[in-house]
């Protein structure tokens, strides 16, 4: 683990080139331990990552929710184009893990308050409106069939 370790100052954190269910936890640890050292930064340096499976991206994103829950940015370093990259994409996890080309760009933004990615206020909606089949106006008819509008 390489640290940059002064109040104030990113801590890096280079992560294996392959995560999976083998390692996500050691690769957890490492990531809390850093977490917990005071810094407002934690960047997970990515760039050497060739693997990561859905175990990993799991531990990736409690990481980020733990650091967020005390007042920390988790920042993952990916270079673009990378495996790593489109695989958070298509998980969509790419909206909730703050994604940098680099470790100089992660680590010169400014650092925004950390926000807890799994206490966000419910608005009442699902992400994509639901209304049975045949209820086009919302008037309160219901259906066993769902069906997602446009």
């Amino acid at each position: 683990m390489r640290q940059q370790s002064a109040s104030g100052t990113p801590v890096v954190v280079s992560l294996p080139a392959e995560i999976d269910m083998t390692n996500a936890g050691q690769v957890y640890d490492r990531l809390t331990a850093a977490a917990a050292g005071g810094a407002p930064v934690v960047i997970a340096d990515c760039t050497a990552m060739n693997f990561c499976d859905a175990a990993g991206v799991r531990r990736l994103i409690m990481c980020h929710a733990g650091a967020a829950a005390h007042g920390v940015q988790l920042r993952l370093v990916i270079a673009p184009g990378g495996l790593l990259r489109r695989l958070l994409e298509l998980l969509s996890a790419d909206s909730v893990l703050p994604v940098y080309a680099s470790v100089e760009e992660a680590s010169v933004l400014p650092v925004q308050p950390a926000r807890d990615p799994l206490s966000l206020p419910w608005t009442g909606r699902w992400d994509c409106p639901l209304r049975a089949q045949g209820d086009e106006h919302g008037g309160g008819r219901s259906s066993a069939r769902i069906s997602l509008s446009p």
